[in-house]
């Protein structure tokens, strides 16, 4: 399966309900065809930056989801098809580095294996190192 993001823009003279009603059709097709919504996002009504059959505002909708590519064919067909739809993009998105699998492998590895530098030191060593460093600055001053 790979992960999509889908975006599409619906007729301004429907209601908003309506609007949700396709967004929701579309869904439910996409998971009968053993697709899987990952992310959706909310419904807005835009000013288009340009006319589209005469129409200048326009329902905006998207949404991610992971799908077999044999699917995103017949999926293409159903958004041509549908009256209500002007415009629609379907892209191949690359799968975000932040999965739970990495996450877990974050948090399961100990904090020696982390690369943090290695070596730990109080702060009694530290201040006596910063002591050091000031006197010896203090001194080549003086010189």
């Amino acid at each position: 399966m790979k992960l999509y993001e889908l975006s599409f823009l619906v007729l301004p003279e429907i209601k908003e309900d309506a609007a949700k009603q396709i967004n929701q059709d579309i869904i439910s097709s996409l998971q009968e065809k053993g697709g899987a919504l990952n992310n959706l996002e909310n419904i807005r009504f835009i000013n288009l930056a340009y006319k589209i059959g005469k129409k200048s505002q326009a329902y905006f909708l998207s949404f991610s989801f992971f799908a077999n590519p044999d699917n995103i064919a017949g999926l293409e067909k159903e958004l041509k098809n549908n009256k209500n739809i002007l415009r629609h993009l379907i892209v191949s998105k690359k799968k975000q580095r932040t999965s739970a699998r990495f996450i877990r492998r974050e948090i399961r590895r100990p904090a020696a294996k982390r690369k943090t530098g290695g070596v730990k030191t109080s702060i009694e060593q530290i201040e006596e190192k910063l002591d050091e460093i000031l006197e010896k600055g203090i001194e080549q001053e003086i010189k």
